[in-house]
């Protein structure tokens, strides 16, 4: 599991929100936030709290930040719980309720890996979100060597969430560069349709997209550690038990309102 840890609760406080204080969330589809970089590298914890407007249908509508220990922290997790989902409210006169959600980074073996988007066409800005990543395999050669380190990869993504371009801007230790690209050329991200997107950032159908003006520019920063063990892709999404499984025993609802 990757070392991004979330608690779900009810926030309650006015009258629409009292009328659903039993009712559980249950996250149905949701993402990890990226570890920033910087913090990444230097090898930093980071707590963030977010407040979340979810409508009856189960959308985010709103993400208001309550504390987070730095604003990049609180920045890839605000990108990662807009796109999140939840199960319908059963209620059809709720409008929407509060939900709070934490986020604690923990840099551990898990922890491998930063990402940010660089360049997208103006008519065609929409979330970037890595679905499958591959933790690069640590090379051979320096196995007696035991160094650490990392390599930054500019990728380009297509509109169907494959990896078409990857090429080093700085790495480490040369050992690495075969090992990253060949990692970050099995990342797979997101599909989208570039028409509907276009349509909702225009408010016109396009003639025409190319596949070219499509795509994103990225970059995937990739750790290297000799302690780190080869496992299979790993899932960025986040499964709703593992939300539901990290209330614990102790977890309290704490109550806010809008």
């Amino acid at each position: 599991m990757l070392a991004v840890v979330g608690m779900l609760g009810v926030q309650t406080g006015d009258l629409q929100a009292a009328e659903t204080s039993l009712f559980q969330p249950e996250p149905i589809l949701t993402y990890f936030p990226s570890y920033p970089r910087e913090h990444l590298l230097d090898g930093e914890r980071g707590d963030v709290s977010l407040l979340l407007k979810v409508t009856q249908s189960g959308a985010v509508e709103q993400v208001v930040l309550e504390q987070a220990s730095s604003p990049e922290f609180a920045t890839t997790a605000m990108a990662a719980v807009k796109h999140w989902k939840f199960k319908p409210h059963p209620l059809a006169t709720v409008e929407s309720y509060p939900v709070r959600q934490t986020f604690r980074f923990v840099p551990n073996q898990d922890s491998f890996y930063s990402f940010e988007v660089l360049s997208m066409h103006r008519n065609l800005e929409r979330p970037v979100i890595p679905l499958i990543g591959i933790r690069p395999e640590y090379p051979q050669e320096l196995k007696d060597k035991r160094l650490s380190g990392f390599a930054d990869v500019i990728i380009t993504v297509n509109a169907t969430g494959h990896v078409t371009r990857a090429e080093i801007e700085q790495v480490t230790h040369e050992a690495f560069v075969a090992n990253a690209l060949a990692a970050a050329r099995q990342w797979h991200f997101k599909p989208v349709s570039p028409e509907e997107v276009y349509m909702e950032n225009t408010g016109r159908r396009p003639d025409y997209i190319s596949s070219d003006i499509s795509k994103v520019k990225c970059r995937l920063t990739l750790l290297f550690s000799p302690q780190a063990s080869k496992r299979q892709p790993l899932d960025l999404r986040l499964a709703a038990e593992f939300s539901k499984s990290n209330l614990g025993t102790n977890s309290k609802l704490r109550h806010a309102s809008w």
